[in-house]
């Protein structure tokens, strides 16, 4: 039998403090990845299970896969300095395998015009 440990991304909502949103696609609701890049194997779109949205973004990982760093990610342009940015995101997990190097978190990072990190900030 083939385990699996499926990380699930749903409505990830983003938005600066006047209310844009500055996500495309945010909540996968084209039904594709249009906006997003997947890095890493094993992505593809959910339709049953969702937060917010119509659909999600689905990982799968299977017994045996080599381990290596799957992400869901879009840049965002137009964030001035000194604006407060609001990110969340659901996550899901089903039949995770507990091993100290399987883990999933959200990250932001914030770039400078030179393409350099100024800040980065990591959920647990």
């Amino acid at each position: 039998m083939k385990r699996s440990l499926t990380l699930l991304f749903l409505s990830v909502a983003c938005a600066v403090c006047q209310g844009e949103e500055l996500l495309k696609n945010q909540g996968f609701e084209s039904g594709s990845f249009a906006g997003w890049t997947q890095r890493g194997q094993g992505w593809s779109i959910d339709k049953e299970r969702f937060s917010e949205g119509e659909r999600s973004a689905l990982c799968t990982v299977g017994k045996g896969d080599k381990p290596a760093l799957r992400a869901c990610v879009q840049k965002i342009k137009g964030v001035a300095a000194g604006k407060i940015v609001e990110v969340s995101v659901d996550i899901s997990a089903s039949n995770v395998a507990r091993t100290p190097n399987s883990k999933a978190c959200l990250a932001v990072l914030c770039f400078d015009a030179n393409g350099q990190v100024l800040k980065e900030y990591r959920s647990n």
